[in-house]
């Protein structure tokens, strides 16, 4: 989950407002492959394309660009965006969501050989982690982070389009021990940086549901929602959804 703390803040003062244009659908996220990837690339992410072919037939556009995680909801929760992608259901409270459209799986890359037990009372003592500003993974890692919050030498943070990255080569290169993030994303991430060879995933939690989140703040978050919802029973129904999934290497959330 890409939590921002803040969001609420964001929201003050602001009045209702609409997109820039009807027709316009404005997305942002940070690169989180494969749920929302390169914009404008022949897999801009999955989520992206069950967006287009859910709304264009509606005569809506799709405006998707990569943005940092505490931009994208800031900009939703006061409409100056349509909405986000890959959103949890507690990071954007009032926002039109759509039907599930993947899930959440918390994991954390190692380098193999350095494995961690789960099972213990402080599994990640010792150990530094390479997180994203922003970003409230859930359960024991958060409040490891949270614990040790402006200590470098354990928490080591970085913002940014492409911060997974940034992490992943520090971890290759013995910077920091540990990388949280979806599962999904991570291997896929992994494998894009020709690191497959060198980490190992490990499961933190269990699977919660993400979603296309459109904001309180926009007239047509309601449409958008409905149209969505609609259109992702047809494309499981008509093997459309499938068809998008399997480029991607992923099978369906259900």
């Amino acid at each position: 989950m890409r939590v921002w703390k803040g969001i609420a803040a964001a929201a003050a003062g602001v009045v209702l407002a609409t997109a820039a244009s009807a027709e316009t659908v404005s997305i942002r996220a940070d690169n989180w492959c494969p749920y929302n990837c390169e914009p404008g690339s022949e897999q801009p992410g999955y989520m992206i394309e069950v967006l287009q072919q859910a709304l264009e037939p509606h005569g809506y556009s799709i405006d998707y660009q990569n943005m940092n995680w505490v931009r994208s909801l800031a900009q939703a929760e006061a409409g100056e965006i349509t909405g986000v992608v890959g959103a949890s259901e507690e990071e954007v409270p009032g926002f039109r969501l759509s039907p599930i459209l993947g899930v959440w799986d918390l994991a954390i890359a190692v380098r193999k050989g350095e494995a961690i037990d789960m099972s213990t009372a402080a599994p990640f003592e010792g150990r530094t982690v390479g997180a994203i500003r922003g970003y409230e993974y859930g359960g024991a890692i958060t409040e490891y982070i949270e614990a040790h919050e402006g200590d470098t030498s354990v928490v080591q943070l970085v913002g940014g389009d492409a911060p997974l990255e940034s992490n992943l080569k520090k971890l290759a290169a013995g910077r920091v021990d540990m990388v949280p993030d979806d599962a999904a994303v991570l291997r896929y991430t992994i494998a894009n940086l020709g690191l497959s060879d060198e980490f190992v995933l490990i499961s933190v939690d269990e699977p919660s549901p993400l979603y296309a989140a459109f904001s309180p703040n926009v007239d047509m978050s309601g449409d958008l929602a409905a149209h969505v919802e609609a259109a992702v029973a047809d494309m499981r129904a008509d093997g459309r959804l499938a068809s998008i999934m399997e480029r991607y290497g992923l099978s369906d959330w259900q």
